[in-house]
């Protein structure tokens, strides 16, 4: 156990000795924390965590926070598909940043549960499609140069679907990499609501369940 992270007790079958550690209780609450760039461990992690917990109980909604400078195109993507998959509702809050592919997946949440706090800082934001040219020249670049176009072709297409703006409106807003306020990202239709008390919600939908 990494030195600094601390042991919770758990209440299970009534035994005083279990204790789990903390980042494993939260994840027993159904609350999953992005709080580091994507690459594929954090990628593989964050998803991962989505297949099981909604598989394990499909009756109890995710709540995901989100506190990341984004990160690798592929990995992100491969969250936002599986929130829509999952046949619970995922709940994404910015409590923090959220930039690049962490804004494509705050913006994936489910419909009315994507959620910012006041002073969150959201950064519509894609770079032009690039990968490791040292290792692409090996294989096959001009495939790997169109699978990256195709990927973020999907992600305007996405973009421009739920927020009801033009594909040029959301290209624009990419090319020009701004900084948005939680308000400014609720105008445009990426968040749903402003608002620092998520946990409140939480309580409110566990106590139903």
């Amino acid at each position: 156990m990494p030195v600094g992270v601390p042991k919770v007790p758990f209440d299970w079958f009534e035994d005083e000795n279990i204790h789990f550690v903390l980042i494993t209780r939260l994840h027993r609450e159904r609350l999953i924390f992005l709080g580091k760039p994507i690459n594929k461990e954090s990628g593989n992690t964050v998803a991962g965590l989505i297949a099981y917990l909604s598989t394990n109980d499909n009756t109890r909604d995710i709540f995901l926070y989100i506190n990341s400078p984004g990160g690798l195109m592929r990995q992100g993507i491969a969250i936002y598909d599986l929130m829509h998959a999952a046949p619970v509702d995922v709940y994404t809050v910015c409590m923090g940043k959220a930039c690049g592919m962490a804004c494509f997946i705050l913006f994936g949440g489910a419909p009315t549960k994507r959620i910012a706090f006041p002073h969150a800082i959201i950064r519509v934001m894609m770079r032009q499609p690039r990968g490791k040219f040292s290792k692409i020249r090996k294989r096959h670049p001009l495939k790997e140069i169109e699978v990256l176009f195709y990927l973020r072709n999907q992600m305007e297409e996405a973009y421009a679907r739920h927020t009801h703006k033009t594909r040029q409106v959301i290209h624009d807003d990419i090319q020009r990499m701004a900084y948005m306020s939680a308000e400014e990202a609720q105008a445009h239709g990426i968040i749903d609501i402003i608002g620092d008390d998520t946990l409140g919600k939480y309580d409110e939908y566990d106590e139903e369940n």
